[in-house]
């Protein structure tokens, strides 16, 4: 085939799985705008159920009202059942995936001439078929922190207005509830390994400290302590890049998800560290 060719079939794959990325955001929005209606009104109606009794006016506002979330219902239960959808896209993701390996397996011996180098810069995908993923992991600390983690894969790979920025923000709060957990200001203060400030934050506990903290009170192996510790400096400056997200303009692509790769991964060899 000619490049031409290829380049023509990878473009009309990429542009039907946009367009499936996109259907399915925009009907997550719908849905989640019923739902958060649903939530909203709820305990209006519920309360209102409650003080009606005789009160013939009320009684019939109630009725209409009740009567309108029938209708609501009887227009979901209509929508067809997206089990089938999800199934197919999940059979699509998986072959996605090997695809990538056997690219990067395929590079190694048929490498290009030049100066070309082929690097595979996604961030892993949440696994669904067994494997613990690190968000599971996570809810052995704070079920919070666990839906938190959740969200940036359901904002880089859930949505298509800005994924990277939200992704970047997500795994930053991550990082930010993960290690509030382990080593909270109060209880790092009160460790040899926090030292007061000079200056106007006399109190401020920086995140070295914090991992100090971390590594030394939760991690029993001492040489994954070790090893965690030699890379505070790391993850320090790999923290300062996720502030990318609150940059103006457009967002470099490519290193966005590097150092979402990247600190995703020393988030899970913390949780390695700790047992979870």
């Amino acid at each position: 085939m000619t490049p031409e060719e290829v380049a023509a079939k990878f473009k009309a794959v990429i542009c039907r799985a946009e367009d499936l990325q996109k259907q399915s955001a925009d009907a997550a929005q719908k849905a989640g705008q019923v739902l958060s209606v649903l939530n909203t009104t709820e305990d209006y109606w519920v309360r209102l159920a409650a003080q009606s009794g005789a009160n013939s006016a009320a009684a019939g506002v109630l009725n209409s009202g009740v009567a309108t979330i029938g209708q609501l219902e009887v227009s979901l239960n209509a929508i067809q059942n997206n089990d089938s959808t999800l199934r197919q896209l999940n059979t699509a993701s998986l072959s996605a995936n090997l695809f990538a390996s056997n690219t990067v397996a395929t590079y190694s011996v048929l490498p290009l001439e030049g100066k070309y180098e082929f690097r595979v810069n996604a961030v892993p995908v949440p696994n669904y078929y067994g494997e613990t993923g690190l968000a599971e992991r996570f809810e052995k600390i704070d079920p919070a922190l666990a839906k938190v983690c959740r969200e940036i894969w359901q904002a880089l790979f859930g949505t298509n207005a800005d994924p990277v920025r939200a992704a970047l923000y997500m795994l930053r709060q991550t990082y930010d509830h993960f290690f509030g957990d382990l080593a909270p200001d109060e209880k790092v203060r009160a460790s040899p390994y926090w030292k007061e400030k000079a200056g106007p934050k006399p109190e401020l506990v920086t995140r070295e400290e914090r991992l100090r903290y971390a590594v030394e009170t939760h991690v029993k192996d001492p040489t994954k302590r070790a090893l965690l510790s030699t890379e505070f400096t790391q993850m320090t400056e790999l923290y300062q890049k996720l502030n990318q997200a609150h940059k103006r303009g457009e967002i470099d692509e490519k290193k966005a998800r590097e150092y979402l790769n990247s600190m995703f991964a020393y988030l899970e060899t913390w949780a390695d560290a700790l047992g979870i």
